[in-house]
């Protein structure tokens, strides 16, 4: 319940009892108030008073609920890094040691018990998604994509936190501290890409179709992490993720930096 209506529920209850005590008429700032003449009125009175009083007092013991976004609660020690993923923040992902065989790809890296969203990160600024690549990668983003799954700051987390195997890939070209076992695949998102993501992705999953694999870049307002998505959905892949959070999610939420 509002703190707010708890307060007047608290309020009401004292004046009914305040009119319960009071027999006849009586002065408050100087005005006259009617008082409560009857003895079963007054009773009445009473007891209404007694409810409303103890009701709002037992709403203020009660624990504030977590708000879902702008909310420091991910503030945690370094996570694991995940089975999957390599941290290489200073080497290129073609030149990286990569397993031949994957291991066993995860169900879903969805969590509805784990979800926390941080900053703009679940706001929707009325952009529709699309299936094709946007060329004006620094606009605001939809909330969901074709074809792929949005991931939340605290699904993410959890996954890496529970070193659930995944692959998690940081598209971002600009030299930057990136997300604990990211890969490094600089300008696949961009319109024209730098690399194959295809191939890149076939190499760090042991070609292995269903392998999760989680894309951001920069926030909300970055598509190079959504057109990764899609271009990986198109060369096959079953279980992309896109974190729309990105770097600046992630930030908002305290959490380390590789």
């Amino acid at each position: 319940m509002p703190q707010t209506l708890a307060i007047g529920i608290f309020v009401l209850g004292a004046i009914m009892l305040l009119l319960a005590l009071v027999s006849g008429s009586f002065k408050i700032f100087g005005s006259e108030m009617p008082g409560v003449a009857s003895r079963s009125a007054r009773v009445i009175a009473f007891v209404i008073g007694i409810v409303l009083v103890g009701f709002s007092l037992i709403q203020f013991r009660e624990p504030p609920v977590a708000k879902a976004s702008n909310n420091p609660g991910l503030q945690v020690p370094a996570p694991a890094k995940s089975a999957a993923s390599t941290d290489v923040a200073n080497s290129s992902p073609t030149t990286s040691q990569t397993p031949t065989k994957a291991p066993a790809a995860e169900v879903s890296l969805n969590d509805p018990a784990a979800v926390r969203v941080f900053g703009r990160e679940g706001m929707d600024f009325g952009v529709p998604p699309r299936n094709s690549i946007e060329e004006n990668v620094g606009t605001l983003t939809p909330l969901t994509i074709p074809g792929a799954r949005t991931i939340s700051t605290g699904e993410l987390y959890n996954a890496i936190r529970g070193a659930r195997r995944f692959l998690l890939v940081d598209v971002l070209d600009a030299p930057h501290a990136g997300l604990p076992g990211a890969r490094r695949y600089p300008g696949v998102g961009m319109p024209t890409p730098s690399e194959d993501l295809g191939g890149l992705l076939d190499k760090d999953t042991g070609g292995d179709k269903s392998y999760p694999v989680v894309f951001y870049c920069e926030g909300p307002q970055c598509w190079e992490s959504y057109n990764a998505a899609l271009r990986a959905r198109d060369a096959g892949y079953t279980n992309v993720y896109w974190y729309r959070g990105g770097l600046e999610a992630w930030s908002m939420a305290n959490l380390p930096a590789s």
